[in-house]
């Protein structure tokens, strides 16, 4: 959440205020009430991995999940955040000058507390933490990769016989030749480095989940011809 604007738009809470756990726990208990409904057969939310709702309800649902590529995940927030109509926008920062803000972190290690879980206390950078968002990752039917996201299309398509639709939303209004000139290769390497724990569980959805897939259809389809 970056932001809570009032219904007349005159005031906005900042987003550093709210209790970021609390939100993320009510968002869990949201899904495990809507999937939980007997006519329910498809879910979509923004929300971590549960392990008690993944429990129940792995049987009756395919779970199914998207990575970015994290430094352009940053990037694309920051500038998202900065650009878009006066009314949701954040920030008027520069680059420099909002790595220097919390809000710089608010995506550092979103995969670690989205797969891994969010917890009360607790350091998403830790090597337990990072260790136990990919092993939730696994557990996962479907994972995709969004620089190649063809590739889970494929497998959607492979193992349900429809084609699935992913349309392109939130698009920030600065063309990607304006936002790369913003960005100095020192600003880069500050991004990266506080990227990592977010990187590390990429790197591992691709090298662990996705090209073992690949490299398994690929065997599959050769010993069919």
């Amino acid at each position: 959440m970056d932001a809570v604007w009032t219904a007349d738009n005159d005031t906005v809470f900042d987003a550093l205020s709210v209790d970021d756990y609390a939100i993320l726990r009510f968002r869990e208990q949201l899904v495990a009430y809507y999937i939980s409904k007997p006519t329910m057969r498809y879910g979509q939310a923004h929300s971590p991995y549960n392990e008690h709702i993944y429990n129940e309800f792995h049987n009756r649902f395919v779970f199914i999940t998207m990575l970015r590529d994290p430094v352009k995940m940053w990037q694309s927030a920051y500038f998202y955040n900065r650009n878009t109509p006066p009314d949701r926008r954040t920030h008027e920062l520069s680059p420099d000058e909002y790595l220097d803000t919390d809000m710089a972190g608010a995506v550092d290690f979103q995969y670690v507390k989205f797969f891994g879980g969010t917890m009360l206390a607790g350091d998403y950078t830790a090597r337990d933490a990072i260790d136990h968002a990919k092993r939730n990752l696994e557990r996962f039917d479907l994972v995709g990769i969004l620089e190649h996201k063809d590739d889970l299309l494929d497998r959607f398509s492979e193992r349900f016989g429809v084609r699935l639709r992913l349309p392109h939303k939130n698009v920030t209004p600065k063309s990607s030749k304006a936002r790369s000139s913003q960005l100095t290769a020192e600003i880069e390497d500050r991004i990266r480095a506080m990227c990592a724990p977010n990187q590390e569980v990429y790197d591992f959805a691709i090298a662990a989940i996705v090209l073992t897939w690949n490299r398994a259809v690929m065997t599959i389809r050769s010993i069919g011809t």
